[in-house]
């Protein structure tokens, strides 16, 4: 496949108090997501496609933007398993299991130091394991790359009930610039 990216900017004229500039990323990764394969080959999935989003962030962050956002699933990406584009998700829990990370594995760890480096605020899309369920979570990540918040999609679309649990709270958190919450797909 190839990767599909677009930015979407919001640049205020001159900065003023409460306001900001925010990148969106919109990544579709360059592959779909494997299943039904060995946690190596997920395990380099993830790491290529980190390594796109990194990139992507890296650009969105140039020119004094304070906020960078992504897709949910971001480092995840979906499978392709020959049906309709609604069908192109995870079927079960077995197909998205080697996928799953908690809130303080290697992608939060990855992309919380980019956050510091860049000293932006971040929101990342994960897979999370959260113990006895996966949720779609997004992470927020402060200027100091430390964990703000996270987000866990609390209205899931058709299909994701199927490997997903739903979050049960609305997330918002401060920053310099004003109050932000945080959403996900279905839930807007």
């Amino acid at each position: 496949g190839s990767t599909h990216v677009s930015f979407a900017e919001r640049r205020p004229k001159e900065a003023k108090a409460g306001e900001a500039r925010v990148a969106v990323v919109s990544l579709s990764p360059s592959e779909d997501a494997p299943v039904n394969v060995s946690q190596e080959v997920v395990d380099k999935y993830k790491a290529r496609t980190a390594g796109e989003l990194e990139r992507f962030i890296r650009r969105a962050a140039q020119g004094g933007t304070r906020m960078v956002v992504t897709p949910e699933f971001s480092t995840v990406g979906y499978p392709s398993l020959g049906g309709s584009p609604e069908d192109d998700e995870f079927q079960n829990r077995a197909q998205i299991r080697p996928y799953v990370e908690t809130d303080n594995g290697p992608t939060a760890k990855r992309f919380g130091a980019l956050a510091r480096e860049l000293g932006i605020w971040l929101i990342i899309g994960i897979a999370e394991d959260g113990g006895k369920s996966y949720y779609n979570t997004s992470l927020v990540f402060n200027p100091k790359g430390q964990l703000e918040t996270k987000y866990r999609k609390i209205n899931l679309f058709e299909g994701e009930t199927a490997f997903l649990s739903p979050g049960k709270e609305r997330v918002f958190f401060d920053t310099d610039f004003g109050r932000v919450g945080v959403s996900t797909c279905f839930d807007i």
